[in-house]
């Protein structure tokens, strides 16, 4: 939605008619519910009517205090001149989206600067506001000060950020796993002794690098601290490189507890043995490196076998460790899940090798076109689920698009098909402590991707309203 210097006639009747609601007990000539004002005054959010054109229209006193602007000066102002240079984009994607119709109610995290220059955090939810046609004629903005809670999370990041510099440089390897076995961090000493990165170890499964011969062992002490035992359990293990030699590592792990009591994470804490003697069995020397997973006391495959990506297994656990974690440089979090139109009728009409076809082109297009940071992982059938770590909702909304059009134009000539393939789209994006579970994000995204089939296939539907839902 551009902003013009010049408000429309309907944005400056708007505003002059506001003039007369200024008393919450008295709404005045302009008319209105007497309710509805006593609330837009006292609420404890600020609330403000913006028009088509991006004006600020009326603000009421909990805006005016988290801008530190009076009322008469928001009111010559657009909602440009108060929103953050670095959330611009975002914002004006989103009110585009309003005026448009696309969407009916957005919901951002977005920073935003004060009258005294001072930048600070709020939650920004707007809603369009329609004519008596139905079309969007101004919008009414809500937002919320999570300035306090963004400042305290900036400074827990950064003590974390200063006990992670602590722990690269210790001389032991650290690794932490949640309860599930899955890796959530290595350190500096880790991965020099094993050789690989921590973008190829954090969020595999821990038993993909445990010697067979050793699994049971490391894995009866890990239910020991998952059950809530006190002990510090001490197992000395081999554990595999990258080069594919076992390196065997003496390790100590305990609980990490949280603020509950509960079980959260294991930490471990390993330095290489210095006598192999010491260990029960005999050592393998070499073997082939990881393509080929260990067989273990779970099947630690993770690779669908007909396209190649991650399976629905892995792509749940990858998602339930992003979605769990407690670092905020993961989110916010774009989720999307992709639907190809048709697909039975392409299995009936051509048969099983043309779908398998196409459901490997789509995989091959869906993880093309995304980042190495994100994963795309086949939910099921010819569902595809891709997680997008620190993309917030206008991102999700490109990004979206993009798998979109990139499908569309994929030619199928070669298969005998004439019609392009297309696929429909359900979006969200997740904010740092969400507090939202893998069941309910999935549900959030199964009912967009149903609403874009209704709404005619092809398209993308983005929900904003539960993306920032709090503890």
């Amino acid at each position: 939605m551009p902003g013009t210097p010049a408000k429309t006639a309907m944005a400056a009747a708007m505003s002059e008619n506001s003039k007369t609601n200024t008393n919450p007990a008295n709404p005045g000539t302009g008319g209105g519910d007497p309710m509805f004002w006593f609330l837009f005054h006292h609420a404890t959010v600020g609330i403000a009517f913006v028009s088509s054109d991006g004006f600020i229209l009326q603000a009421n006193p909990e805006l005016c205090r988290f801008l530190a602007y009076p009322e008469e000066q928001l009111r010559t102002l657009t909602y440009h001149e108060i929103t953050h240079p670095d959330y611009l984009i975002d914002s004006t994607l989103l009110y585009d989206k309003l005026a448009s119709g696309e969407l009916a109610t957005a919901r951002i995290e977005a920073r935003f600067v004060r009258g005294d220059g001072v930048a600070v955090w709020g939650v920004l939810t707007v809603v369009a506001v329609p004519d008596t046609a139905g079309r969007p004629s101004h919008f009414m903005s809500m937002i919320t000060d999570v300035t306090l809670r963004k400042r305290a999370l900036a400074e827990l990041e950064w003590t974390r950020s200063r006990y992670g510099s602590i722990l690269d440089n210790l001389d032991d390897a650290v690794f932490l796993c949640d309860t599930n076995h899955m890796i959530l961090y290595i350190n500096g000493r880790c991965r020099a002794l094993l050789g690989w990165t921590t973008e190829e170890m954090v969020g595999s499964y821990l038993y993909n690098y445990i010697h067979p011969d050793d699994q049971q062992a490391v894995h009866d002490n890990h239910e020991l601290l998952s059950s809530g035992s006190g002990e510090q359990p001490h197992v000395i293990c081999r554990v595999c490189r990258k080069d594919g030699s076992w390196l065997w590592l003496d390790t100590y792990a305990r609980a990490v507890r949280g603020a509950g009591g509960e079980v959260m994470e294991i930490i471990g804490i390993g330095r290489e043995a210095q006598k192999q003697d010491a260990v029960p069995g005999q050592p393998t020397s070499k073997i082939e490196p990881l393509g080929a997973p260990a067989q273990g006391l779970e099947d630690p495959s993770s690779t669908d076998p007909l396209t190649g990506l991650r399976n629905r297994r892995k792509g749940e656990d990858l998602l339930t460790t992003r979605l769990t974690s407690w670092r905020a440089s993961a989110f916010p979090m774009g989720c999307l899940l992709v639907d190809i139109d048709h697909f039975k009728a392409i299995n009936a009409t051509y048969g099983q090798a043309v779908s398998d076809e196409v459901l490997k082109r789509v995989a091959a297009v869906l993880d093309d076109s995304c980042r190495d940071d994100d994963f795309v992982a086949r939910y099921g059938g010819d569902e595809f689920l891709v997680v997008l770590p620190g993309t917030n909702a206008a991102g999700t909304i490109i990004l979206g698009e993009k798998l979109i059009r990139n499908v569309r134009e994929v030619k199928w000539t070669d298969l005998g098909m004439t019609a392009p393939v297309t696929i429909s789209v359900g979006a969200t994006s997740v904010q740092h402590n969400s507090g939202i579970t893998l069941p309910e994000l999935m549900g959030i995204l199964h009912t967009q991707v149903e609403q874009a089939i209704t709404s005619g296939r092809d398209r993308m539907v983005m929900n904003t309203r539960q993306i920032a839902k709090e503890k």
